[in-house]
Protein backbone atom coordinates (compact mmCIF):
# COMPACT_ATOMS: atom_id res chain seq x y z
CA UNK A 1 0.00 0.00 0.00
CA UNK A 2 1.40 3.68 -0.83
CA UNK A 3 1.05 6.19 2.03
CA UNK A 4 1.14 10.10 0.69
CA UNK A 5 0.49 12.96 3.02
CA UNK A 6 -1.63 15.83 1.86
CA UNK A 7 -0.77 18.91 4.36
CA UNK A 8 -3.02 21.98 3.89
CA UNK A 9 -1.03 25.47 4.74
CA UNK A 10 -2.23 28.85 5.32
CA UNK A 11 0.40 31.74 4.45
CA UNK A 12 -1.33 34.06 7.71
CA UNK A 13 1.53 34.13 9.96
CA UNK A 14 -0.89 33.31 13.00
CA UNK A 15 -1.75 30.06 12.37
CA UNK A 16 1.16 27.69 13.93
CA UNK A 17 0.62 25.51 10.42
CA UNK A 18 4.38 26.21 9.19
CA UNK A 19 5.75 24.87 12.02
CA UNK A 20 3.42 21.73 11.80
CA UNK A 21 3.92 21.13 8.05
CA UNK A 22 7.82 21.63 8.64
CA UNK A 23 7.50 18.84 10.99
CA UNK A 24 5.27 16.87 9.04
CA UNK A 25 7.63 16.35 6.47
CA UNK A 26 10.41 16.35 8.15
CA UNK A 27 8.74 13.11 10.12
CA UNK A 28 7.25 11.40 6.41
CA UNK A 29 10.88 11.87 4.69
CA UNK A 30 12.30 9.65 7.06
CA UNK A 31 9.84 7.23 6.44
CA UNK A 32 9.88 7.68 3.19
CA UNK A 33 6.46 9.01 2.68
CA UNK A 34 5.55 11.41 0.23
CA UNK A 35 4.05 14.77 1.18
CA UNK A 36 2.32 17.51 -1.48
CA UNK A 37 1.91 20.96 0.45
CA UNK A 38 -0.84 23.04 -0.26
CA UNK A 39 -0.87 26.39 0.14
CA UNK A 40 -4.11 28.76 0.85
CA UNK A 41 -4.00 31.78 -2.28
CA UNK A 42 -5.83 34.53 -2.21
CA UNK A 43 -6.33 37.69 -0.50
CA UNK A 44 -9.38 37.14 1.61
CA UNK A 45 -9.76 34.58 3.75
CA UNK A 46 -12.68 32.55 1.54
CA UNK A 47 -10.77 32.37 -1.13
CA UNK A 48 -7.84 30.68 0.47
CA UNK A 49 -10.09 28.20 2.24
CA UNK A 50 -11.76 27.62 -1.44
CA UNK A 51 -7.86 27.06 -2.57
CA UNK A 52 -7.78 24.24 -0.23
CA UNK A 53 -10.90 22.66 -0.27
CA UNK A 54 -11.24 22.47 -4.11
CA UNK A 55 -8.06 20.39 -5.12
CA UNK A 56 -8.97 18.11 -2.60
CA UNK A 57 -12.71 17.95 -3.30
CA UNK A 58 -11.70 17.49 -7.24
CA UNK A 59 -9.28 14.69 -6.53
CA UNK A 60 -11.91 12.66 -4.46
CA UNK A 61 -14.43 13.15 -7.74
CA UNK A 62 -10.89 11.93 -9.89
CA UNK A 63 -10.01 8.88 -7.62
CA UNK A 64 -14.50 7.73 -7.08
CA UNK A 65 -14.73 7.43 -11.02
CA UNK A 66 -11.12 5.79 -11.25
CA UNK A 67 -12.67 3.10 -9.06
CA UNK A 68 -16.27 2.92 -11.17
CA UNK A 69 -17.86 4.68 -8.47
CA UNK A 70 -20.41 7.45 -8.61
CA UNK A 71 -19.20 10.66 -6.57
CA UNK A 72 -22.90 12.53 -6.51
CA UNK A 73 -24.91 10.52 -3.63
CA UNK A 74 -23.21 11.37 -0.99
CA UNK A 75 -25.88 9.56 2.00
CA UNK A 76 -25.45 12.80 4.56
CA UNK A 77 -25.93 15.14 2.14
CA UNK A 78 -28.75 13.15 0.27
CA UNK A 79 -30.48 13.07 3.57
CA UNK A 80 -29.95 16.52 4.26
CA UNK A 81 -31.28 17.65 0.78
CA UNK A 82 -34.83 15.42 1.65
CA UNK A 83 -35.29 16.95 4.60
CA UNK A 84 -34.90 20.48 3.39
CA UNK A 85 -37.58 19.82 0.19
CA UNK A 86 -39.57 18.01 2.78
CA UNK A 87 -40.10 20.97 5.00
CA UNK A 88 -41.14 23.38 2.00
CA UNK A 89 -37.43 25.71 2.72
CA UNK A 90 -36.59 25.45 -0.32
CA UNK A 91 -34.67 29.04 -1.65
Amino acid sequence: MTVAIAALGDRNPAYLTHREIDATVALAERFDVAVDVLRAQGDEPLLRLASLVAPLDFASVYLALLQGLDPSPIQPIVALKSGIVGTGEER
